[in-house]
């Protein structure tokens, strides 16, 4: 089971397990995590998952659970209720299930909550449509967040890329109509992603240099501060003599250092 976590506020994941089930491995933005039961008494089925908690900015994080189990034998015409897991706190927007059944069985009627999807481009296409929602929400926070909210997000659109998802994977030839919309949706956004990184490329460079420049320059002016004028002759490259006040040079110095130079990060 792998969930695209946009969490700001939850503290853990509940997630209650299927009959008989055991959770195998637990991974949260590619880190092993220790799944821990909740206090008091409830069923052993619930299990807690630490989570992450995001700031503006930051990109969605995967929770990838493990788990095992065994079911029933299948007999010649009977029912099956699949042994999925399920979320207590927090509520997919959009789930996907995908089943590798026997051939050897007839499979027809299917219920609950989900739907059976005869075109498997329609789950590319709410893949694509994912892509699309994320850039987004990065790019409302480059453009209108805190300063840095900005940063963050500059440097998360880097990560994300300014590739369109490659027609390739998703089939350029597909009668799908919401796959090609998606799809052309996805391209508009990767446009006005470009379109800001052009407005914004500074953003994150300029935002440690500059801060490092200022705290040079303020150390260098209590330094300067505390040294008494001195005037020095030195020689000219004519020939005359001419005088100089070093902490006054050291200071010019230290302004002029603060309008070039800059500090690139990966």
């Amino acid at each position: 089971m792998t969930l695209k976590c946009d969490n700001t506020t939850e503290q853990f994941l509940l997630v209650r397990l299927p009959e008989d089930a055991q959770l195998w491995t637990a991974r949260v933005a590619g880190q092993p995590v220790k799944p821990v039961k909740p206090p008091g008494k409830v069923s052993s089925r619930l299990v807690r998952i630490p989570l992450i908690k995001m700031a503006a900015g930051d990109l969605d994080y995967e929770v990838v659970l493990k788990y095992g189990g065994k079911m029933a034998s299948l007999g010649r015409l009977s029912s099956v209720n699949f042994p999925l897991i399920h979320t207590e706190n927090i509520k997919p927007e959009v789930s996907q299930v995908k089943l590798c059944l026997p051939k050897s069985y007839k499979w027809f009627d299917f219920g609950g909550t989900m739907s059976r999807v005869d075109d498997e481009d329609d789950l590319v296409a709410q893949w694509v449509a994912y892509d699309s929602w994320q850039k987004e929400k990065l790019l409302q926070k480059a453009s209108s967040g805190k300063k840095y909210d900005k940063v963050r997000a500059a440097s998360n659109l880097r990560q994300l890329g300014m590739s369109v998802v490659p027609r390739g994977e998703i089939g350029s030839d597909s009668p799908n109509k919401a796959l090609q919309a998606e799809y052309t949706r996805n391209a508009q956004v990767t446009k006005k992603m470009t379109e800001q990184a052009r407005l914004q490329a500074d953003i994150v460079d300029n935002s440690q240099s500059m801060d490092n420049r200022y705290r040079l320059n303020d150390l260098y002016g209590i330094r300067m501060s505390r040294e008494p004028p001195t005037t020095r002759a030195m020689r000219a490259p004519t020939g005359k003599v001419s005088t100089t006040n070093p902490s006054r040079n050291r200071s010019q110095e230290a302004q002029s250092s603060t309008t070039v130079g800059s500090i690139e990060t990966a």
